[in-house]
């Protein structure tokens, strides 16, 4: 499998509009000189020897300036959030991702679709992992061979963010299911 982790950082970092770097100056963060859509760049330059970002490192988005604050002090990029939770790739940052505010928005989504060419390429960072049929396609037996085939396979999660989750009906459900119109089966 082909990795594309550069690509997917640069990518994701630029589609949030990037972060601002303390400076060492008075200048506020908004006007500063130095900003970078890399996010391998505000890692290297903000993180430790222990692997771990300080609070305050502030994101920019349409909305304005919004940063992470941990109790602890810093955010340790090498917790379990950052693991593989089973052998699909798939880590708590595949969808929550710090630079969307911890969260999953179709924009971002779109971003690692397109640079992973919709998870066929890992990006080292388990981002690209939302592509898989168990739960981030319409359906579960849905074909993703070609990329038309991915986008059109992932399609409510590209547009929407939304993950599917098939649940059985409860044996003690006060409802009957009748009918199905599944335009996904």
């Amino acid at each position: 499998m082909k990795t594309r982790s550069s690509a997917v950082l640069v990518a994701l970092s630029a589609s949030v509009g990037g972060c601002a770097f303390d400076t060492g100056t008075s200048q506020d963060a908004d006007t500063a000189d130095e900003q970078s859509s890399d996010l391998d760049a505000v890692v290297a330059r903000h993180s430790d020897d222990h692997n771990r970002l300080p609070n305050h490192v502030p994101v920019f988005d349409a909305s304005g300036r919004f940063t992470t604050v941990s109790g602890h002090g810093f955010v340790d990029l090498s917790n379990e959030f950052f693991q593989d939770l089973g052998s699909n790739g798939r880590r708590c940052v595949s969808c929550h991702i710090p630079t969307s505010g911890w969260t999953i928005t179709p924009h971002s989504v779109q971003t690692v679709f397109d640079a992973t060419d919709g998870g066929k390429f890992d990006d080292g960072l388990g981002l690209g992992a939302i592509f898989r049929t168990v739960d981030g396609s319409n359906s579960p037996t849905a074909d993703v061979s070609t990329l038309a085939k991915r986008r059109a396979a992932y399609s409510m999660l590209l547009t929407k963010g939304l993950i599917r989750i098939g649940l059985p009906i409860p044996a003690n459900a006060e409802f009957e299911l009748v009918a199905v119109d599944d335009p996904y089966h």
